[in-house]
């Protein structure tokens, strides 16, 4: 696995889950369907997340899953 490929895309992972998450404050003008769907893709994102983190880890180092 190519690690600088692994990091950018981690981080693009990241930056679309803030992005999310400012759906989900208090001041956010979305409707409670939106804020159910942000949520939820966070969720799948976070799980993409953990995947990812995993091959780093196997890649990089060996690590056992």
């Amino acid at each position: 696995m190519d690690l600088k490929r692994a990091c950018t895309l981690m981080h693009e992972i990241d930056h679309i889950c803030a992005m999310l998450m400012d759906r989900l404050t208090a001041s956010a003008k979305a409707e409670p369907d939106e804020r159910i769907t942000a949520a939820e893709t966070i969720l799948m994102l976070q799980k993409d997340r953990k995947l990812l983190v995993a091959e780093i880890m196997k890649g990089a180092y060996g690590a056992q899953i």
